[in-house]
């Protein structure tokens, strides 16, 4: 329960910050430089990147609606048949769950969040490099804006969280930004 409740919160707080980042990036004047023109072909120092210091990038793009048959609800190929005997209280073909949910997953969600939220200017020039890289691609799917059409992941009709609110407020002020394609 835990678990579904911070899901339940997170998914409008990502979608949230992926509006509000583009809102910043629109409002910021930002000058792309053309690729290899910035730092006279230095390489990086390859030994600060280890594994112990690496934070998560926050997705910048929102996830984009599967609507192939297949990613449709597979209830019946997943679940089992609860047969029982009358006189005995645990289904024989009964699938036995664990109480242990892994979490590295949803941490890292919640710290690329946080890393976001504290660098937003930075976020929104990562936006914009992304932006003028993708109004050079070919059309398809590497040319879609960061927020997809419709209604944003985790949107509620009724507010159950305050982020709710947040999330409705900043849809509706990035309707008319200028990285959104027409």
């Amino acid at each position: 329960p835990v678990f579904r409740s911070i899901l339940i919160f997170l998914r409008p707080a990502e979608s949230a910050m992926r509006r509000l980042i583009v809102i910043v990036a629109a409002a910021m004047n930002v000058r792309v430089m053309a690729r290899g023109s910035g730092d006279g072909g230095r390489l990086p120092d390859f030994a600060s990147f280890g594994p112990g210091n690496a934070l998560p990038a926050f997705p910048l793009i929102d996830p984009r609606r599967r609507f192939s048959p297949e990613n449709s609800w597979a209830g019946s190929q997943a679940s089992i048949p609860r047969v029982s005997v009358p006189g005995m209280f645990d289904p024989v073909l009964a699938e036995q769950r664990s109480d242990q949910i892994e979490t590295t997953a949803l941490y890292r969600r919640i710290a690329a969040l946080d890393h976001a939220l504290k660098t937003l200017p930075w976020q929104a020039k990562r936006l914009a490099r992304m932006m003028a890289r993708r109004s050079n691609a070919r059309p398809g799917s590497g040319r879609v804006g960061p927020v997809r059409p419709g209604l944003p992941p985790g949107y509620r009709q009724r507010s159950v969280h305050p982020v709710d609110d947040i999330l409705k407020e900043c849809h509706f002020l990035v309707r008319d930004c200028a990285l959104l394609p027409p």
